[in-house]
């Protein structure tokens, strides 16, 4: 026994420091029980540790077609920081449509929770949808599309009105806003009851001519609005030219090229070079084959300009979309279920539905791949790679959290709320 009277002093120790520290913190608040005192200390000193700032090469697009549940506003705070803390993402892009979703029990949107997002050091990212772009004075035939008709002036107006939204209802508002997307793919190629555009295809140069005229007209228009008294809460807003949609060419995957016979004969980026260079920001989209990450990067497609303005950082650029293509998602037939998709193409679709065959899903191992083994080494290794050298983007958005029906092949959360593995890995990567 009394060998361990010794180690008594030692045990003495902590318990004068908390006495110590309970007479000098005396004040006229009532007194507390010591170990609730102890316990409110230490957690303002946790609180007073410098947090890891949020890394924005870990991103992930909200849920699409209006939903923000419970399961999706903790799945948003559950992204493991470098030190394992539950953060929110590092950087998350929403669709303007989307900001009023609040679908949970405390009736909380997705705007007031990516604000506070925001705040708290997330890159959020804000893209208008749908885009206005130059279609003429109706819609187009074919009911729901993207696009609506207007002007620059127009696109520059909604952008706006967004942001006056936002600065009432919560005082505060997003500063980084993409105006349109996939322009090329994305803007009609129709006739219009009061018109013909001026375009034949995504192919066609003067659709590309058309594209660099209505974003040269739409920065102006916002410089020129930001001079008005109303917009000057809005000067901090950073406006990001909208990406294109990637090639399909399956030896030129990925690309953003002119073709002839089947050889690139042009870039499309080269024809947007004016309005690119307008812009004080720039996103792109990176979609990639199962097991093809290094050989599918988007970036390598890019004109030598525009590579150097990203790579050198004096063009500030973004991921805004990246996952596995959705033609590697497609089910995989036998003969007779071929035969039976012919069949249900035809006539009957429209009341029977969709094909019953399941599609593989990010969460399925694709010729030997599993998505979120792939998707760290794209945006550790691939995502920034603009020549041979491994890099990463500033900042990517994996394509997708959640929908309420669309794209449920590449969802990380699915409608019934069961969170898929593959997020569950992406949420606990301490990046």
């Amino acid at each position: 026994m009394r060998r361990y009277l010794k180690f008594l002093p030692l045990l003495l120790v902590p318990i004068l420091a908390l006495e110590i520290f309970l007479l000098l913190s005396e004040s006229n608040e009532p007194q507390r029980p010591p170990l609730k005192s102890l316990i409110i200390s230490i957690e303002s000193f946790n609180s007073a540790i410098p947090r890891a700032r949020l890394n924005p090469q870990r991103g992930i697009h909200a849920p699409v077609g209006f939903r923000w549940t419970d399961t999706d506003r903790s799945a948003f705070q559950s992204f493991r920081d470098i030190n394992g803390l539950n953060r929110p993402p590092g950087m998350a892009l929403a669709l303007s449509a989307d900001l009023e979703a609040a679908g949970n029990s405390a009736g909380v949107s997705m705007e007031r929770d990516l604000l506070a997002f925001q705040k708290q050091g997330s890159e959020i990212y804000l893209r208008m949808y749908p885009q206005r772009f130059p279609g003429g004075l109706t819609e187009p035939f074919g009911g729901e599309r993207n696009t609506i008709s207007g002007e620059p002036e127009d696109a520059v107006e909604d952008i706006i009105n967004v942001l006056k939204g936002q600065q009432a209802r919560l005082g505060t508002h997003f500063t980084r806003m993409i105006p349109g997307n996939e322009p090329n793919l994305e803007w009609s190629n129709g006739t219009y009851y009061q018109n013909v555009l001026p375009w034949q295809s995504n192919d066609d140069p003067t659709k590309y001519d058309a594209i660099t005229r209505f974003y040269l007209q739409l920065y102006n228009a916002w410089e020129q609005r930001l001079k008005e008294p109303d917009a000057e809460p809005f000067r901090d807003v950073q406006l990001y030219f909208p990406p294109l949609g990637q090639d399909g060419h399956p030896d030129y995957f990925g690309g953003f090229y002119f073709y002839d016979n089947g050889k690139p004969a042009g870039n499309k980026y080269e024809k947007l070079r004016p309005a690119i260079e307008r812009f004080r920001g720039f996103s792109w989209h990176n979609y990639w084959r199962p097991g093809h990450a290094w050989e599918d990067r988007a970036i390598v497609h890019f004109p030598d300009w525009l590579k150097q303005a990203i790579v050198s950082g004096a063009l500030p650029a973004v991921i805004t979309e990246s996952g596995w293509t959705p033609g590697a998602m497609t089910p995989v037939l036998t003969e007779e279920q071929q035969q039976l998709y012919q069949l249900w193409r035809g006539p009957i679709w429209s009341w029977l539905g969709p094909i019953p065959v399941p599609s593989p899903t990010q969460d399925d191992i694709i010729d030997g791949v599993r998505f979120e083994q792939e998707v760290r080494y794209f945006i550790e290794q691939c995502s920034g790679a603009a020549y041979d050298i491994p890099g990463a983007a500033h900042a990517v958005a994996v394509w997708l959290a959640a929908s309420n029906g669309y794209f449920q092949e590449a969802v990380g959360i699915e409608r019934n709320g069961q969170v898929r593995r593959w997020f569950t890995d992406y949420m606990a990567w301490r990046k």
